[in-house]
């Protein structure tokens, strides 16, 4: 997996907000979804694929919050 740097050219730091919880983080600390054409979601390990992106800290708590927020989020096989 290629690793983003922290800052861009200017400083910048990409911040992402949690759809689970509503906190806003580095986009490098988060996990990324993405809802395709189909309506299924997947998880974007690169955070480049198209389709609708969905932000989560690396937390259950935040899957369980944001799948009752994000319609057709069922569990996408985040580990049991």
């Amino acid at each position: 997996m290629r690793k983003e740097p922290e800052t861009s050219k200017r400083g910048h730091v990409p911040v992402r907000m949690c759809m689970g919880c509503h906190q806003r983080k580095k986009k490098e600390m988060l996990i990324r979804l993405v809802k395709n054409a189909d309506g299924a979601f997947s998880l974007d390990e690169t955070r480049q694929r198209d389709g609708r992106g969905y932000y989560l800290c690396r937390d259950r708590a935040c899957l369980k919050m944001a799948q009752k927020r994000i319609k057709g989020l069922g569990d996408p096989g985040m580990g049991g």
